[in-house]
């Protein structure tokens, strides 16, 4: 499903503009990910895809399950790349997803008078 799919992605923030590449992501992780008791190398790669932000500034990774990407936050959180702190965490739209707000108004909106 579609909500399934984005629970296996996680973004990756805060990465050096022009000098990390999608392939220097996978080399990051793969190691990483091969350890995770969660990946199922029956299922094929742990990593299905990395999408790089024309900025290159931050990216999108998918993983082969959603546990391997909960697991991932914790250990990616705050590790350092080209002397940056990467910022690792759900998408902003999963949150969206896993958190529904009151009639579905951003959460800005619901937090009563000002």
């Amino acid at each position: 499903s579609v909500q399934q799919n984005r629970l296996r992605e996680l973004y990756f923030g805060n990465l050096k503009a022009h000098s990390v590449t999608e392939a220097m992501i996978t080399d990051l992780l793969l190691p990483v990910c091969l350890e995770l008791p969660d990946y199922v190398p029956e299922m094929g790669a742990p990593i299905s895809r990395v999408t790089m932000a024309s900025s290159g500034m931050y990216c999108f990774v998918q993983f082969q399950n959603a546990e391997m990407a909960t697991a991932l936050i914790d250990i990616l959180d705050e590790t350092e790349l080209f002397g940056r702190r990467l910022r690792v965490g759900r998408p902003a739209h999963v949150e969206r997803l896993a958190a529904p707000t009151q009639a579905g108004l951003p959460p800005l909106l619901t937090a009563g008078p000002a």
